[in-house]
């Protein structure tokens, strides 16, 4: 593999697939976690450990918390507001307060809060004029330094919400609102199907940045904050990661040679980048 690809991996997701580094022993016990074990659908769509270190598993049939052992499943129930508002779950977040944010399929957010044991919803009603999602079905999250958080949905719509007041404001990009970051340098970045997006404050307005103003893919990025770098992936005819650097505006752009995709074949469908403690991405 050439030296573009010596210490990069790309994820191609189609379940649940885990590349370890070569510090791992050779043999290794797996322990698969599906309906048979309490799970409560098999397609999982997202997973975090929240603070007390429950890991949280959304499906396209309920929310699950598993404490290694058991899994307790939330689901909606009929008449209660103070359950899940859906049971199609597409994007789990945690933000800086412990409060896990639930993107849904079909009827907006749910907000848990593992304190108190409740969700509070966020409901998707059209016509309305209580209404501020810009989209029913959301796909994720964002806080960011002053506790702001930025949704984003299927169709291209991206809520500025503050959840001390209940307000917000809405933006419309072209397409999906695949990722969104808030980088050391202060710029909310948004990873669309029509390519990336920064915010500019000045002009209340998205605009693509100089280092990537193509109409690619974006689903995934990540900051390596000790070296002040963004990695994003690109999907088009295949897949290629760039690495923009924050300090000198610099970027750079890895990908397969023609050898290694004879050898490999073109990732052209990568969907997650995700950063070892290691180096290793």
């Amino acid at each position: 593999m050439s030296r573009s690809y010596t210490k990069i991996v790309l994820f191609l997701i189609a379940s649940f697939v885990l590349f370890w580094a070569n510090a791992q022993p050779d043999h290794m016990a797996l322990r698969y976690l599906r309906t048979e074990e309490g799970l409560s659908q098999n397609e999982v769509t997202s997973i975090l450990q929240d603070n007390e270190g429950f890991m949280w598993f959304g499906t396209r049939c309920g929310l699950n918390r598993y404490d290694g052992y058991e899994f307790l499943v939330f689901d909606q129930v009929p008449g209660d507001s103070g359950s899940l508002v859906n049971t199609s779950i597409e994007r789990i977040y945690k933000d800086s307060k412990g409060i896990i944010w639930i993107g849904t399929k079909s009827n907006g957010i749910s907000r848990y809060n593992p304190v108190a044991g409740k969700f509070l919803n966020m409901p998707f009603n059209e016509p309305s004029a209580q209404n501020i999602l810009p989209d029913k079905r959301v796909i994720s999250f964002c806080e960011d330094s002053i506790g702001e958080m930025w949704i984003g949905a299927w169709n291209g719509g991206l809520l500025k919400y503050n959840p001390e007041s209940g307000q917000g404001k809405t933006y419309h990009l072209s397409a999906n609102i695949n990722v969104i970051i808030k980088s050391s340098d202060g710029i909310v970045r948004v990873g669309t199907n029509d390519g990336l997006f920064d915010y500019d404050p000045a002009s209340g307005s998205f605009k693509r940045p100089d280092f990537s103003p193509v109409s690619d893919q974006i689903p995934s990025i990540i900051e390596d904050r000790d070296q002040q770098v963004l990695w994003i992936l690109h999907n088009s005819d295949k897949s290629t990661l760039m690495k923009f650097d924050l300090k000198n505006r610099s970027s750079q752009t890895f990908s397969l040679n023609p050898a290694e995709e004879k050898e490999f074949g073109k990732f052209n469908s990568a969907t997650k980048i995700m950063h070892h403690n290691n180096g290793l991405l």
